[in-house]
């Protein structure tokens, strides 16, 4: 071997050993998975599980949408790439509208990761049916959901984001916790343009039905 040769090989062996070192050049690092962020979540896919599997009444198919559950996953997970640079660029209503859509959209993926769901313990099962949600331990205040790129808790998104960052009641007529005592999951998602119309009509549907809402006048209870 003569010395241009040699001094060639050098070369290139120190080239491919700085590309190693380089940020963005290694082999290594083109087989890092990269997490793209997007700029509105899938509410299509949300929209296509609404349709699908709620029935007119607000009761959820649970084992279909089991079985079937890829929309689901791919909405919950524009959830977590949603850019929050985006989110901070929408109107204060479509922002609402983007939490309860989460919120319910959670509810259901809990309740599918866990299902069928089984007894939480005597206690539990003393106190609630052992298919009801509270079964599920810490399933509003223990287990996380990945939003934005943080965790947070079912709890987290109705106590500290919609309830103490907007100021909107009617709220409580649309978040549904998978219990009968809760207003019927509706078989859309939550728009901005179209929330108060949406909010108004959740609150007639869960006033009007007196297994969810009642007034003893004769007890002066509600």
């Amino acid at each position: 071997m003569n010395i241009s040769n040699l001094a060639i090989r050098r070369a290139n062996l120190a080239l491919f050993l700085l590309a190693l070192l380089l940020p963005g050049c290694g082999a290594a690092d083109q087989d890092e998975p990269v997490a793209a962020q997007v700029e509105t979540p899938a509410t299509d896919a949300y929209a296509s599980v609404l349709e699908k599997y709620v029935d007119g009444r607000g009761m959820v198919d649970y084992k279909t949408l089991a079985a079937n559950r890829e929309p689901l996953d791919r909405y919950v997970k524009s959830l977590a790439a949603l850019d929050a640079a985006a989110y901070e660029k929408w109107s204060h209503e479509r922002r609402i509208a983007f939490w309860i859509n989460a919120y319910n959209a959670l509810t259901l993926e809990t309740i599918i990761d866990h299902y069928p769901i089984k007894g939480g313990g005597w206690i539990r099962e003393m106190r609630f049916p052992s298919n009801s949600i509270r079964q599920i331990d810490g399933v509003w205040d223990k287990l996380e959901h990945p939003v934005m790129g943080k965790k947070m808790t079912l709890d987290h998104i109705e106590h500290e984001i919609l309830r103490k960052q907007f100021n909107a009641p009617r709220i409580h007529v649309a978040l549904v916790c998978a219990a009968m005592g809760c207003p019927p999951l509706r078989r859309e998602p939550y728009a901005g343009d179209r929330l108060s119309t949406q909010l108004d009509d959740q609150a007639k549907q869960f006033f009007a039905n007196p297994k969810k809402f009642r007034i003893d006048r004769d007890e002066k209870k509600v």
